[in-house]
């Protein structure tokens, strides 16, 4: 079964000359409602027709296009396999966009593919976001994906290369005049302490405690002597866009390493916080996570001086009290006021931010379902409970974006506000329901007045919308801000058009009534009669304030059959 939709695969004119090798398997990802619309149409094999010469004749025909598209292409990527006739050829990833064929791919496969990208290469400056010029550190730190990295316990030790390209950086983006003194002690090694004239008592390696790369006494130290002076190793930004500015100049790695030796610090009591960073394996010291596992400490907030608290012995793991420096981002032009979630999606809260559209990546027209959630980092963001509900604002970007990327005949007019629903055919109101946060569940449905089994709840067949086909779906979904993407993609679902068809399309609904959450069993209490139906009645007596749920299982999920595969 081929992934793409045939109106996408226009340069393989003959589709019944190849057999597709792909995936039966379809990821199950739950997603809502239906509706109505032209439907996309099931692909099949169809038997080659016609005499045995002349089939022979056209799959070596096919076989000579094929090969040239292999010589045209300078990507190498991963292969798949096409059979022609008796005949089965490789082909590169660039022969998969044109959709010629198909791969099987795993959830796995697909996000090692994505890392993989040259256009997102980990060892690759990547493309600045829109409105990168007013992005607060946590969110900088969202978009370079960096807490799985940051997690990372064995990623390498900084190289010479990577010290110099930092200070190569730092030159260019945010300070010209800076001279990084000409020092004999490599920043592989630290520099040359004042004190000593010699490297700092500390060398870099990787700490057998969990806690990655760190620092290690090169000798014994003794109680209270400097241990590591940050007044000449250190480096400061004049403000919050000269950071940025740096940080979007380095490949994704380096900028995530950066993003992490970053710190605010007081330089003077009564002072102003400015932003810190360091250039050398100073920067790996790690810290303690109580007062009996800290041993190197500065004398004050202000100081960028530390002292051994203790004797320490040589080959001891070096860590200090990172609580020492105030962190403040706000104040020096990096408000990050946010909840952080465990795989990296950021909310922001009480800070006015627009947010921005992602930039479109190579290859997004043949893109998966699957891989576009994993590029908006949508899972965390779906689980959290408490996202505010869709403004009228978000609704009406959601209506207009539809009518410009999908269908600009489609209106919206209604007298009833998507806040509320709709207007509900028969009653000349809004459907019995109204949105607010569902304990555990996040945004739901709740009854407005005590419903009757039996009584029709809601009817998508107006009001919900449709895809024509992956590609218009696509468009929509890349034209749209993360987090509206992201709500989007979860409010999308596949539904069969008529009963035993073999046809299916793409819905979605543009107000609250595409906020029904799930249940299984008994308790669903609003369901449609059949997999094909878009009017949802109840299937008891449902009391006003009771919550609506209904089971999305008896929608068949078909990413497959219409192209978002």
């Amino acid at each position: 079964m081929h992934i793409f939709h045939p109106q996408q695969l226009q340069s393989a004119h003959d589709l019944s000359e190849l057999t597709y090798r792909g995936s039966s398997h379809s990821t199950r990802i739950h997603h809502r409602r239906n509706g109505n619309y032209r439907p996309v149409r099931r692909g099949k094999h169809i038997p080659p027709k016609g005499r045995p010469e002349r089939n022979h004749r056209l799959s070596l025909l096919f076989l000579f296009v094929v090969v040239g598209c292999l010589l045209v292409s300078s990507r190498v990527g991963f292969t798949s396999i096409v059979t022609l006739g008796n005949k089965t050829l490789r082909l590169s990833s660039s022969a998969v966009r044109l959709g010629l064929v198909t791969k099987q791919r795993s959830l796995k496969s697909l996000v090692q593919e994505e890392e993989n990208e040259s256009h997102f290469s980990n060892e690759k400056v990547w493309p600045k976001p829109y409105g990168w010029e007013s992005y607060s550190f946590g969110l900088i730190r969202k978009h370079f994906a960096c807490k799985a990295y940051a997690h990372d316990q064995k990623k390498p030790l900084p190289t010479l290369q990577d010290w110099q390209l930092f200070r190569s950086q730092y030159s260019e983006m945010v300070d010209n005049k800076h001279i990084f003194r000409d020092d004999p002690v490599p920043p592989t090694m630290g520099y040359t302490l004042s004190d000593t004239r010699g490297p700092p008592p500390y060398y870099a390696e990787h700490s057998a405690d969990g806690r990655g790369r760190g620092l290690f006494a090169s000798r014994d130290i003794k109680k209270g002597e400097l241990v590591h002076d940050g007044t000449d190793s250190d480096v400061m930004f004049p403000d919050a866009m000269s950071w940025r500015r740096f940080i979007f100049s380095l490949p994704r790695n380096r900028a995530c390493d950066m993003i992490d030796w970053t710190w605010t610090q007081k330089l003077e009591e009564n002072g102003k916080h400015r932003i810190f960073a360091a250039i050398n394996i100073s920067i790996l010291l790690n810290g303690g996570k109580d007062g009996k596992n800290v041993n190197i400490n500065p004398d004050s907030s202000t100081s960028s001086k530390f002292y051994a608290t203790r004797d320490i012995e040589k080959g001891e793991e070096l860590l200090t009290n990172y609580k020492m420096y105030d962190t403040k981002w706000a104040e020096v032009g990096l408000r990050d006021n946010t909840i952080v979630y465990s795989s990296g999606p950021l909310v922001q809260e009480h800070e006015p931010y627009i947010e921005p559209v992602w930039p479109k990546r190579s290859g997004w027209e043949f893109e998966s379902i699957e891989h576009i959630l994993k590029y908006f980092h949508c899972e965390a963001y779906i689980k959290d409970a408490n996202k505010p509900l869709p403004t009228i604002q978000d609704w009406k970007m959601f209506q207009s974006h539809y009518k410009k990327h999908v269908d600009n005949t489609r209106s919206f007019y209604d007298t009833v506000p998507p806040t509320m629903g709709y207007t509900l055919e028969g009653s000349g109101g809004p459907p019995p329901f109204y949105a607010k946060h569902s304990p555990g569940k996040g945004r739901g449905l709740f009854a407005s007045r005590d419903i009757k089994r039996g009584e029709l709840t809601h009817d998508g067949t107006n009001t919900n919308v449709m895809f024509p086909d992956g590609l218009s779906w696509r468009r929509f979904v890349f034209s749209l801000p993360r987090n509206r993407a992201c709500d989007i993609i979860d409010w999308t679902w596949t539904q069969q058009i008529e009963t035993n068809s073999d046809e299916y399309g793409i819905f979605s609904a543009i107000n609250i009534s595409v906020l029904h959450n799930g249940g299984r069993g008994n308790d669903a209490n609003v369901n449609p009669r059949s997999p094909t139906s878009s009017k949802f009645y109840a299937t008891r007596d449902i009391k006003k304030d009771e919550e609506l749920l209904t089971d999305y299982f008896i929608y068949d999920v078909a990413w497959e059959e219409v192209g978002l595969f």
